[in-house]
């Protein structure tokens, strides 16, 4: 987690391409908690969809999901 604008987001690294990065917030809206792109405000998903939300966010940033290292 690292501030930004005084707002904590998590910031999500791929370790194999330290270039690709994302800073992912949350927001309270309509009675539910969001996930979503720090930059623009769009939403990825509910918090209570966080596999689906991991899914996305790993996706964006070349991760590959679903394969062990060897």
């Amino acid at each position: 987690m690292v501030p930004r604008e005084g707002t904590p987001v998590l910031h999500v690294i791929n370790a194999g391409l330290p270039g690709r990065s994302v800073d992912v917030g949350c927001d309270f809206v309509d009675g539910a908690w969001w996930s979503n792109w720090a930059e623009t405000g769009e939403s990825i998903g509910t918090v209570e969809d966080a596999g689906g939300v991991a899914g996305v966010i790993a996706r964006t940033v070349g991760a590959h999901v679903g394969t062990a290292r060897q």
